[in-house]
């Protein structure tokens, strides 16, 4: 985890222990409103490639991927016969935005992206891969490796199943599932929305970037006032040079 969400002392070592703040100062706010207003399917990805900038997006379910015509199918499943043309690019481009947000959350963004978005991109990874694993290892409690037949208090044979993780084995991986499970919760609640972890580590990264934009606006206002200055001076020396010249022409005519 990029930053220590825990706010009990214990975590901390001291009782005094106060966790970190990230506000952001009111003059600073416009910069902050601007990083949150952008649609995260904009930026850039963490190709260098611009191949799809280039290219004309399909606006009808036909021309979509088989993975993608289905989703947009799902969108439109509903939709009387006589509206549906009007639909059908809407519903197009909603699936083409999920899927390059999809994509985002899956390698994330180029280098120069604000850090604020980086940082979301990493919580969804680090969440998906937590329900990965939680999937995988519920995959593994239920291999089987065998059937025994056991007589039930009834009086009847009943297959009974021998797993192939032993109870050992079983206990920690059950134990490793809940971990992953809290884990996941601290970063997406189960209602869709961010964790306590996440949120903090989003506000952390929101202000750094806002910093970041203001040290590069700063450098920026500096640079272009070089610019000015050095245009100005450039100036004053051309025209003293036009004058120290009209002065020697001047001195020769005497």
């Amino acid at each position: 985890m990029s930053d220590n969400t825990d706010a009990s002392p214990v975590a901390s070592g001291t009782a005094s222990y106060t966790p970190p703040t990230y506000d952001i100062d009111p003059a600073d706010q416009h910069i902050a409103d601007a990083i949150l207003s952008i649609d995260p399917a904009d930026l850039p990805g963490i190709s260098t490639s611009n191949e799809q900038a280039n290219l004309s997006l399909p606006t009808s379910v036909a021309a979509l991927p088989p993975m993608l015509r289905a989703a947009a199918e799902a969108k439109l499943q509903y939709i009387p016969q006589h509206k549906r043309a009007a639909a059908e690019a809407a519903a197009v481009a909603e699936v083409l935005r999920d899927n390059t947000l999809d994509i985002r959350s899956k390698t994330g963004f180029a280098g120069h992206v604000d850090e604020y978005w980086q940082e979301r991109s990493r919580i969804t990874r680090e969440h998906d891969r937590a329900i990965d694993e939680i999937d995988r290892i519920t995959a593994q409690l239920a291999e089987v490796a065998r059937y025994e037949t056991e007589v039930g208090p009834d009086g009847k044979s009943r297959p009974r199943p021998i797993f192939v993780m032993g109870e050992a084995a079983r206990r920690t991986a059950i134990q490793r599932q809940a971990d992953l499970l809290y884990k996941a919760r601290l970063l997406f609640a189960d209602n869709g929305g961010l964790g306590i972890e996440a949120q903090r580590r989003l506000d952390k990264a929101l202000k750094t970037s806002v910093g970041l934009r203001k040290t590069q606006q700063a450098k920026l206002a500096d640079m272009q006032e070089v610019e000015k200055r050095a245009e100005v001076a450039l100036r004053e020396k051309r025209i003293q040079a036009a004058v120290d010249a009209r002065v020697r022409s001047r001195g020769g005519s005497q």
